[in-house]
């Protein structure tokens, strides 16, 4: 199994815990067409997807949080990437 794949099934299914890094977080959202806007001056980086309307906001040199996580999740529902859960 694919470590895209193995962080996709992380994300998706709960519950996660806060180890996830801002590198691994930002190089997924990348890898599903997010784009990342740089602030000028401050930590907050800003990511877009062209088929979602919000914008998911993660903090550099930190863990991510769970409200930042939930958001992701939130993201991958609406492009229904999440896999269906099995009984």
């Amino acid at each position: 199994m694919s470590t895209f794949i193995k962080f996709l099934l992380r994300l998706c299914r709960g519950p996660i815990s806060n180890d996830i890094s801002f590198d691994d977080m930002s190089r997924f959202l990348k890898s599903i067409g997010c784009s990342m806007r740089k602030k000028s001056g401050g930590s907050h980086r800003h990511f877009k997807h062209p088929d979602y309307e919000k914008t998911i906001t993660l903090m550099e040199n930190t863990a991510i949080r769970r409200y930042q996580i939930n958001d992701v999740r939130e993201l991958l529902e609406h492009l229904d990437m999440c896999p269906e859960e099995e009984e």
